[in-house]
């Protein structure tokens, strides 16, 4: 069966009330009659002790005392609701029985069964007790005693019915009250289906209104949102990824293909041919340069998810970076000074402090003179650790220092003939620190130094 979760609401919650109900007014049947009951047995014991009294045993043989007066008392009262007294032998046979009993008997059942049962005298249902009678420690017989069961047979049926019409009214009630609640609770869904319906990739920057009571729909719709965030942030990287990959690829492919046509115009010489061809393909290693940087900007958010921790101690991840620009290094006649004064063996995220210092690094030797120096720092600071890593060389502008971390942003002060680049090396470095959770820090003083800073809180450390 197929229903909407509106209409299993309902159905559930009916049938759980239902069944509440239905306990609960059974039980209520069932206390009022073991009370009935209870009280017709005490009147019946009540009765069984009196007339105890009032039967003698005579030769083995029971009989009861002054019978001719029980039948004019009898006979003299209207008896409302009567009590009827017979008396057996231990065979079950009858010695006596009250008046009122006239032609019918009360059925004597074995001494094993339960002292109170049910039979019926004609047509009149009775409730029926029995006591043994003893002559000298041994049994001689029973006395039985029986009341009519009809009035309280009336009364119990009487509450049956009117317990079983509340419980369809409350039934019936309940059926409308039951599609009012579940509609009200499946208001929010509604709205928040709604909202869900009108969001698309054209306005994702629109978000579900959280509902006033922090319940599992405010759950449900703060989960929404912080997915629109996640998804939001995706298609941006996608569009500044391709905006950047075009603004990057098109010039030198623009270059390429007009350094190509010229070459096919005319036939040229074999050096003429060599100078075009070389040309070409340092223009295809600074496209494969760029696309490279490029895919690192949009892995960077992918490794922050699927990141395996892999940590390694700060002066070996140098020590290696330093490796493998030793040949530029020795290009540019270069001394570097390493000065590790870290007491404790921390270790770091070797995926963003690879990329973030081996880019520090880097940018040191390209725009220091040669000749020059560059001091690397490692030490540790209130709150964490900090690497330097400081040149001297051209320097930066003051004016530029907040926007050379920004894609392909380069400094006035780069000689862009001589020093090459495109300017995303810096804006993969503060992606970087951003995921890891590090702080990049900049100073530099005009063609006399640059120091770039690496913050490392304690939090995001190890000493494994």
């Amino acid at each position: 069966m197929n229903l909407k979760i509106k209409d299993r609401l309902a159905l559930n919650y009916l049938v759980a009330t239902s069944i509440l109900m239905a306990a609960v007014f059974s039980s209520i049947y069932f206390v009022v009659k073991e009370v009935v009951m209870f009280n017709i047995d005490r009147d019946l014991r009540y009765e069984l002790n009196k007339h105890t009294e009032e039967v003698e045993v005579v030769d083995n043989k029971l009989s009861f005392i002054n019978m001719e007066e029980w039948e004019e008392r009898e006979h003299r009262e209207v008896q409302v609701n009567p009590v009827f007294i017979q008396i057996v032998n231990v065979k079950g046979e009858i010695m006596g029985r009250s008046p009122n009993l006239k032609n019918d008997s009360l059925r004597f059942t074995d001494a094993n069964t339960s002292e109170f049962y049910n039979q019926l005298i004609g047509n009149q249902r009775v409730r029926t007790a029995r006591i043994a009678l003893k002559n000298r420690g041994n049994i001689s017989g029973y006395i039985l005693a029986a009341m009519s069961l009809e009035s309280s047979i009336t009364v119990l049926q009487k509450l049956q019915n009117i317990l079983l019409f509340s419980f369809m009214v409350v039934v019936i009630v309940l059926v409308f009250f039951s599609r009012i609640l579940a509609d009200r609770l499946i208001r929010p869904i509604k709205h928040l289906s709604e909202s869900m319906d009108h969001i698309n990739r054209n306005n994702l920057d629109e978000r579900v209104e959280l509902p006033s009571k922090k319940d599992e729909i405010y759950n449900l719709s703060f989960n929404f949102n912080r997915l629109l965030d996640r998804i939001e942030k995706a298609l941006i990287r996608e569009r500044q990824f391709t905006a950047d990959a075009s603004h990057q690829l098109r010039t030198p492919l623009a270059v390429l293909k007009g350094t190509l046509e010229v070459l096919i115009r005319r036939g040229r010489d074999q050096k003429e041919y060599e100078e075009k061809i070389s040309f070409c393909i340092h223009e295809i290693d600074r496209m494969s340069k760029s696309a490279e940087q490029l895919l690192t900007i949009a892995r960077i958010d992918n490794y922050q998810v699927n990141k395996k921790q892999e940590s390694e101690a700060i002066k070996p991840l140098i020590t290696a970076i330093l490796f493998r620009l030793k040949d530029e290094i020795n290009q540019h006649n270069i001394k570097v000074n390493v000065s590790y004064q870290l007491e404790n063996p921390y270790h770091v995220d070797a995926y963003y402090s690879d990329l973030i210092l081996e880019n520090f690094i880097s940018n040191a030797i390209k725009y220091s003179f040669d000749g020059g120096e560059i001091n690397i720092i490692i030490e540790e600071a209130k709150g964490g650790i900090v690497c330097s890593v400081c040149d001297t060389g051209i320097g930066i502008n003051e004016t530029e220092i907040e926007k050379i971390f920004d894609n392909f942003y380069r400094s006035d002060a780069v000689n862009h003939g001589i020093i090459k680049g495109n300017g995303l090396g810096l804006a993969i470095a503060r992606k970087a620190a951003e995921s890891m959770g590090a702080e990049l820090k900049v100073e530099s003083t005009i063609n006399k130094s640059s120091c770039f800073t690496l913050f490392l809180p304690f939090n995001i450390l190890s000493h494994s």
